[in-house]
């Protein structure tokens, strides 16, 4: 498990090494950026598809997301439901 971790590490220390020595130029906050946008992209799924192969998986990988689908139009509606207004 901790092999689906390297890419979330190197991410976090590149960060950190072109903070303190901006090679080519380039601010750290705009290395910052580009850092973040490629993690969440690119790392993050990667590493929770890497995470849930490996996985054992029971009934509550299809119990959670049925649950999340089902509470959505008892939010909506309940949300939108004309309400009184006491004056």
């Amino acid at each position: 498990m901790y092999d689906a971790l390297i890419p979330v590490a190197l991410t976090m220390v590149a960060g950190y090494v072109w903070q303190r020595l901006e090679p080519g130029g380039l601010d750290a906050q705009t290395v910052a950026n580009v850092l973040n946008q490629l993690l969440l992209r690119l790392f993050a799924p990667v590493l929770i598809f890497a995470v849930l192969v490996r996985a054992e998986l029971g009934m509550e990988v299809v119990a959670i997301p049925i649950a999340g689908v089902a509470s959505i139009p008892v939010s909506y509606t309940h949300l939108t439901l004309p309400t009184k207004r006491i004056v």
